[in-house]
Formats: C-alpha cells, structure tokens, sequence
C-alpha cells in the first residue's frame, strides 16, 4: 500500500506533540535524552571543580528543560518539504523524496499508531514517519493502512 504527502512545517511541529501524546517509548526516550543532556552538563562541571553546587544543578536543568523547548523547532527546521511517497511491503518501508530513497526495514521500526491527525510510524532511531489524515482517500484507506502496517511490524516481531 503507498501513500502519497508533503508535510508543512506546523504538521511536524504537531505531530512532535502527538508522539508525546501517544508514544510512551517516545516520552521514555525523549525525557532520557533530556536527562543525559542535564546530567553531561552537571558531570562537565564536577570534572572541572570537583564540586557541584545548587548552580550547577539549576543549569543541568535548564540543559534539560531547553532541550525539550529545542526539539520541535530542530524537528521543523530539519524537515523535508518536498512531496513524499512511502509504501509499505513485506521488508519494510521504503520511501522516496524527490531523488532520495529510502528503505526501512521492519527491524528498524519501534510502533505504528494511529494519532487522530496523523498516523505515525516511529522509528527505533527516535525518527518518525508523520502520515496526515489528508494523505488517505477515506477513513477506510487509513484504517486498512494502519491494520497493514501493524500487522506487518507484528509479524516481523513475531518471526524475529
């Protein structure tokens, strides 16, 4: 099954949001990440004192609560606004953006999930495909869609 989408700047932005919303790994890695950032700038400065003072702790946590405000704004600016096609087959994803291709196998994804406005197809690697509703004929294309792509992510599980 292919689908056809360009997504605007505001789409990714959102579905930055909906991941939050729906993907519990998401979050998991989402606040590790921000936790590690924290931590490095708090382990930066006891390798240079020898100490930590309360400072240094508000600073790890501004690092961390910065990166949380940075991410749907990298997320954007890292956004490929040409016209997408992904299309779903027994290995996987494959994908293609003007004269790039891509493939993903199934190994490499973590979830599908079906998100209101999108359905977002998440990566292990903490990248995500963000499929708009738009991007469907009907509500009965998207749903046979994410049945598929389920299905095929659940099977590869299964198998591997």
């Amino acid at each position: 099954m292919t689908v056809e989408y360009a997504l605007s700047r505001r789409e990714i932005v959102r579905g930055y949001f909906y991941s939050w919303r729906y993907s519990a790994s998401f979050r998991w890695r989402m606040m590790f990440v921000a936790l590690a950032v924290g931590l490095l700038s708090v382990g930066e400065r006891w390798l240079v004192t020898g100490a930590v003072g309360a400072s240094d702790l508000r600073a790890g946590l501004l690092w961390a609560i910065g990166l949380f405000v940075f991410m749907p704004f990298w997320f954007a600016l890292r956004l490929k606004r040409e016209k997408r096609s992904l299309e779903l087959s027994d290995g996987g994803l494959d994908t293609v953006i003007g004269d790039r291709a891509l493939h993903v196998p199934w190994s490499a994804l973590a979830a599908v999930v079906d998100a209101r406005e999108f359905v977002i197809i998440a990566r292990r690697n903490m990248n995500a495909f963000y499929i708009p509703a738009r991007a469907f004929a009907d509500g009965q294309e998207r749903a046979r869609f994410v049945a598929s792509a389920k299905s095929s992510l659940e099977k590869h599980r299964r198998a591997g």
